[in-house]
């Protein structure tokens, strides 16, 4: 199905098609996708995000440690969006049309 669409956005003229997966390198998607990007953030970040969404620290604890390591995706991924902190969406979109050029 995701196969599917990406067909689907190429068929209607786009060029880049973002996909956001925690599972992707896991679940065969580089058998359609060009390239992996990482965004990272930080254990305290992701910990406070997930706090203001309403998550326990028990259940925090258990997303986190269910996930791979930072080590994986950087060994795994293309690039690499650092969204630790106090980042403003600006500065991330700052970063990603970097990125972006840099592939043009």
């Amino acid at each position: 199905r995701l196969n599917e669409l990406c067909e689907l956005c190429y068929a209607n003229g786009e060029r880049i098609v973002f996909i956001e997966s925690a599972i992707a390198l896991d679940s065969g998607y580089e058998n359609f996708c060009d390239e992996f990007w990482y965004v990272y953030a930080d254990y305290d970040s992701r910990k406070t995000r997930l706090l203001d969404r309403g998550y326990s620290e028990e259940k925090i604890e258990s997303i986190i440690d269910s996930q791979r390591d930072k080590e994986f995706f950087l060994e795994n991924c293309d690039c690499v969006i650092d969204n630790s902190g106090c980042k403003s969406k600006e500065e991330i979109m700052f970063e990603l049309q970097l990125l972006l050029d840099e592939r043009q």
